[in-house]
């Protein structure tokens, strides 16, 4: 072999090397090597495109960028990113489609990823039916709401008002269907004074509420409507007593938040407090409670039995004594809530309750102790209300296992 033949392979061993390593930076050029070596040349000179136009393609992959030039037919050193490019558009359209609310969507293409992928749109699809149910829900008390303020406007409206006429710039009495004396008409003149109706404002309805000296409050709706009277400008005060509708939209506030058996607190009213102990940054004790054997009860000796059975478990966690907001979360679950911040106190409080319960009298033939188990957890900076509840959940079910195991109960 003559020595430039020799050099022509080395050089070309190198350039393989180069454009293996570094194919950006890999040069070749035909007219420096003999002419037996021009096929050859040309092929390289094809790959070094070919790997160029494949590696600029997967750097737009990786960067997510899919609207980009398809690397050519004849390179077949792309067709595998080729088909990743596939797989990525089809992949968004699937995201896109999930996003408008498309959860029947499934990738079977992407191995491990398509597992993850699917079991997202499975949440996300068990998320949308929670949250329809929701919906349904919300509609439905927001229709049953609606039929119920559209009865007290109906009330309102076959009703018998009071009158009160003033006049617009001076506020005085112009015409009144109310009888009482001078020194109540002054305070009415007084109030009805602050109304906010003007030229620009034909009426204005408002609310007063009137507490006498035994606390107990009345409350009325006004409705004020600019008019003329007498040739004056007047202000008409339509007064409606609303005393009894409004203390049945307090009853029904109040009752969203009791549970109907106990009287107690409810779940609804347990979260929210929680919630707004932990944004206010309190540091509060939970203690989840959950009665012993009360399906048991309920079985052989009837559902009378075992409210009964409630109502003497929530007697003895209302005599604990420190403040606390009691709940009755479930059947047998309840959840004490308190800014009380002696654990130990709360501690020994719960277990003088359980010792109370088991003084109860028993149903004839009932072979257990009346008893309840409980989880007692302390909340801090680095506790979520979660994870406080779970922790109070899982002592509690410690102090059950406990008590099966050892029969103590």
């Amino acid at each position: 072999m003559n020595k430039n033949r020799q050099d022509d392979i080395n050089r070309l061993c190198l350039y393989i090397k180069e454009l293996i390593n570094n194919p950006q930076n890999a040069s070749l050029d035909v007219h420096d090597y003999s002419e037996e070596f021009e096929v050859l040349i040309e092929g390289l000179t094809i790959i070094q495109e070919f790997i160029l136009e494949n590696e600029s393609f997967v750097r737009s992959l990786a960067r997510g960028e899919l609207d980009v030039e398809y690397p050519s037919s004849y390179n077949k050193i792309a067709a595998p990113a080729k088909s990743l490019h596939t797989a990525l558009s089809h992949l968004t359209w699937q995201a896109h489609c999930i996003a408008e609310g498309d959860y029947n969507q499934k990738v079977e293409f992407l191995g491990d990823f398509s597992k993850s992928f699917n079991r997202m749109i499975e949440s996300l699809k068990e998320s949308k039916k929670i949250e329809e149910r929701e919906k349904a829900l919300i509609k439905k008390r927001n229709d049953e709401l609606q039929q119920s303020q559209s009865l007290i406007v109906e009330l309102i409206t076959l009703s018998k008002h009071k009158v009160v006429v003033l006049d617009f710039e001076t506020d005085a009495f112009l015409f009144t269907n109310i009888n009482v004396g001078e020194e109540r008409m002054a305070k009415i003149q007084n109030v009805l004074s602050k109304s906010l109706c003007n030229e620009d404002h034909d009426i204005v309805q408002w609310e007063y509420t009137v507490t006498d000296e035994l606390h107990k409050e009345t409350f009325y709706t006004i409705s004020s409507h600019y008019t003329m009277w007498s040739g004056r400008p007047a202000v008409a005060h339509l007064i409606s007593d609303v005393t009894d509708e409004k203390l049945k939209e307090i009853e029904m506030s109040t009752y969203a938040y009791r549970d109907s058996l106990t009287g107690l607190y409810n779940r609804r009213y347990a979260m929210e407090v929680l919630e707004h102990y932990a944004e206010n940054n309190k540091e509060f004790i939970v203690a989840f409670c959950d009665i012993d054997h009360l399906k048991y009860c309920n079985d052989v000796f009837g559902h009378e039995a075992g409210n009964q059975y409630i109502h003497e478990m929530a007697e003895c966690l209302l005599d604990m004594p420190f403040e606390k907001d009691i709940c009755r979360i479930g059947g047998d679950e309840f959840i004490i809530i308190t800014l009380m911040t002696d654990y130990e106190f709360v501690e020994q409080s719960l277990l003088n309750a359980q010792e109370k319960l088991k003084s109860y009298p028993k149903p004839e033939g009932y072979i257990n102790n009346k008893v309840f188990s409980f989880g007692l957890a302390k909340t801090n900076d680095n506790k979520t209300v979660k994870e406080v509840l779970s922790e109070a959940d899982r002592l509690m079910y410690k102090q059950k296992l406990e008590k099966r195991v050892n029969r103590t109960i």
